[in-house]
């Protein structure tokens, strides 16, 4: 996990406008300075502040009487409705 940015403000404007002057890739140039998209700040950024809040997981999006993760209901909605679809076009 990032804590912090490795490149300043002032680096990250230079490396911005250098970038766009001279039409670089940005996702290359952060690349080869082993940063990413992330990494990369607002002029008045606030502090880092980290969440507790917790991962959503499938386990957690089970129904409560029947167990059944709610995206495999959607899931065999999709799949119905292609098959449906191909006989419909007979495909």
């Amino acid at each position: 996990m990032r804590i912090a940015s490795k490149l300043s403000f002032k680096r990250q404007l230079s490396l911005l406008t250098k970038c766009i002057s001279k039409e670089f890739n940005l996702h290359t140039e952060l690349d080869n300075l082993g940063l990413v998209y992330d990494d990369l700040r607002y002029k008045n950024n606030g502090p880092i502040v980290h969440s507790s809040t917790k991962y959503l997981t499938l386990d957690s999006l089970l129904c409560d009487h029947h167990e059944v993760p709610i995206v495999s209901f959607f899931l065999v909605r999709v799949v119905l409705t292609l098959v449906l679809n191909m006989q419909v076009l007979n495909i």
